[in-house]
């Protein structure tokens, strides 16, 4: 637009239409002996006649950036997405006992479209003092995320015969859960970075999220009547920070911490409430090393990673 504002288009659209084929084997046939012998690894243990997936992808957007004077810049992202999915992809169970022939399948149906809209803003700031160079980060992070549309999750599709399959023997129900997710966020976050005497980096962060969280699903499946109306608000501040000592010798040892946060929207199951959120932590520690007689480095690091309210499997 200007020599201090530059404008930047961005968009994509992808089509997606095929027959989804399933990854999962059983074990008897595969990893372990079974009476019947072994599953040919080209079995398609779907219902490949039945089967369908179908994508429509878009997105919209556009990167705003603007000089403000020597030291600030500005930039402001936007981006509307949508997904519309139709899926029917039926899977066979898992089966470890060598004397079972004829094993279970279940389906899994999506038909329904996913809307995203994130519009980012922030102002970075460059300067130098005497024997410092200073660089600050601050923004502000919206998003709103909308996915509606019908579900279906059939353990009791139907049957197949792993080692000579003959397709058709399933029953394709007609009934479905018409599913409503909606998550909005709200973020400001920050950022200081301080690089003293050409050696000397340092830097420390700060972000705070706003979720709000509602998950509506009515209808009724072969396990009963579904009528959920959940929601949830969450909140959290997430901190960074790192240090690097940049030595003349090529070697650069570090520390760093961080945390994380991420709102799950998706219902528990077990309990039938939306998920809590997850909560990450990491510390780090390591060594760099560029040597004078390569192109190239070396990276040594140790690091720790713990998560709370992680997801399992339930047994």
């Amino acid at each position: 637009i200007s020599d201090q504002t530059m404008l930047t288009l961005m968009a994509t659209y992808l089509h997606d239409d095929g027959v989804p084929t399933n990854p999962f084997f059983p074990a008897a046939g595969t990893l372990i002996h079974s009476n019947f012998g072994k599953v040919d690894p080209s079995t398609n243990l779907g219902q490949p006649d039945y089967d369908k997936y179908e994508r429509n992808q878009l997105s919209v957007g556009y990167l705003l950036e603007h000089d403000i004077n020597d030291t600030w810049t500005f930039s402001q992202n936007a981006n509307y997405g949508s997904n519309e999915l139709y899926l029917r992809s039926s899977y066979v169970f898992p089966n470890s006992d060598a004397t079972t022939e004829e094993l279970t399948q279940g389906l899994v149906f999506r038909d329904g479209k996913n809307q995203s809209f994130t519009f980012d803003n922030n102002a970075v700031g460059n300067w130098v003092t005497d024997s410092a160079e200073h660089t600050a980060l601050i923004g502000v992070d919206l998003q709103h995320h909308k996915t509606e549309g019908d579900e279906q999750d059939d353990y009791a599709f139907g049957t197949i015969n792993p080692f000579n399959p003959v397709y058709g023997n399933y029953t394709a129900k007609d009934f479905n859960i018409e599913r409503e997710i909606n998550k909005t966020q709200a973020s400001v976050y920050s950022q200081y970075q301080l690089k003293f005497q050409e050696q000397w980096i340092g830097n420390i962060g700060a972000r705070y999220d706003w979720v709000k969280t509602e998950n509506k699903g009515h209808g009724s499946n072969a396990y009963g009547v579904v009528d959920q109306n959940l929601d949830r608000d969450d909140s959290e501040l997430s901190l960074n920070a790192g240090i690097l000592y940049s030595a003349e010798n090529g070697l650069s040892p570090y520390v760093n911490y961080s945390q994380s946060f991420e709102v799950i929207s998706t219902i528990d199951k077990a309990t039938n409430k939306l998920y809590k959120p997850l909560k990450g932590e990491q510390v780090e520690v390591g060594v760099k090393y560029e040597p004078s007689f390569m192109d190239g480095f070396i990276n040594v690091a140790w690091f720790d990673i713990s998560q709370n309210n992680a997801l399992v499997t339930n047994p």
